[in-house]
């Protein structure tokens, strides 16, 4: 059964996209440098998942995957440590090893720099190894070390700059979306002036057709009313036509959209008298600048319209 830490193992592994990809030059240069810097003719980037050693990248021969149980990397790269092996064949670890017997090569010096993340999980090693047995100093074990950190930079990096192309992606993708929201919005808000403009010319209309007929109608039955006998049926029904005729001229009057746009710069609804129609607008403007406010009635008895306002004491 898989542990938790190797699970983890694995999803830093796989965080960093790097196994299976192909490597770059600035891989391949950093593995040959390694040969050099050890005076080995191999060296490998090697990459551990759950059940396959992946070399990455290598020099001195043909790399390729294979089974995490025949690694030589995969026995002590999770410790941490550097590891440095004189001659594999003598050392109990790796003496039976198919890499030292012969099944896959002959190994024999064998060194590997773990590539440990800043969280502390190994994902591989740097490894350099020869078919003869040898040594390495201090200062090229340092080298080697300092190499392995220079590959887990890289891994960092590219991972980084992939992080970042998606956040942009995401936020390319935000920036087009909150676009076309704007451009609906705006799509919304043309329709509904374009409403309020044509509900604005209906009331127009309504006032204009319909108010000066109520008033006739209601001057006539007010004659008529004067002829009938005081508690006469006849009286009481024109009566009541009477004040349905008065709540459709409060009605008609009372529309916001019509009077509300007296109040506009340059607009005029009666355009017989002369004028530029700032009148209103301006004195809206004078006395919402006092704390007061104005607005438009209808008059009773219908056909005109009464401007009032109101100021707060001084």
């Amino acid at each position: 059964m898989t542990s938790s830490h190797e699970l983890l193992r694995l999803d830093a592994l796989h965080e960093y996209g790097v196994l299976d990809a192909p490597a770059d030059d600035e891989l391949q240069d950093v593995v040959r440098v390694a040969a050099l810097v050890a005076g080995k003719p191999f060296a490998t980037l090697n990459l551990i998942d759950e059940n396959r050693q992946c070399q990455l990248t290598t020099t001195g021969f043909e790399g390729g995957d294979s089974a995490r149980d025949d690694s030589m990397c995969a026995v002590k790269f999770e410790e941490g440590e550097f590891v440095h092996v004189p001659d594999a064949s003598e050392d109990p670890t790796f003496r039976l090893n198919p890499w030292v017997t012969g099944q896959l090569a002959d190994v024999r010096f064998y060194a590997s720099a773990p590539l440990v993340t800043p969280q502390g999980y190994a994902l591989g090693s740097l490894c350099v190894f020869d078919n003869v047995p040898g040594v390495l100093d201090d200062d090229q074990i340092a080298r080697i070390k300092d190499l392995a950190g220079v590959i887990l930079a890289v891994f960092e990096r590219r991972r980084q700059g992939r992080l970042n192309a998606e956040l942009l992606a995401e936020s390319e993708q935000q920036h087009r979306a909150l676009e076309q929201a704007h451009e609906e919005l705006a799509a919304t808000n043309a329709e509904l002036q374009r409403s309020n403009t044509e509900l604005e010319q209906f009331a127009g209309v309504v006032s204009h057709d319909l108010a000066a007929p109520l008033a006739v109608v209601n001057g006539y039955l007010e004659l008529i009313g004067d002829e009938q006998a005081e508690g006469s049926r006849t009286r009481s029904w024109i009566a009541s036509a009477t004040r349905a005729v008065g709540r459709m001229q409060h009605l008609i009057n009372d529309l916001p959209e019509h009077r509300g746009r007296v109040f506009e710069m340059f607009t005029r609804v009666d355009r017989t008298p002369a004028g530029h129609g700032v009148g209103l607008s301006t004195c809206q403007r004078i006395a919402e600048r006092h704390g007061g406010r104005i607005w438009a009635d209808g008059t009773p008895g219908g056909g005109t319209t009464t401007i009032a306002f109101t100021l707060p004491d001084a």
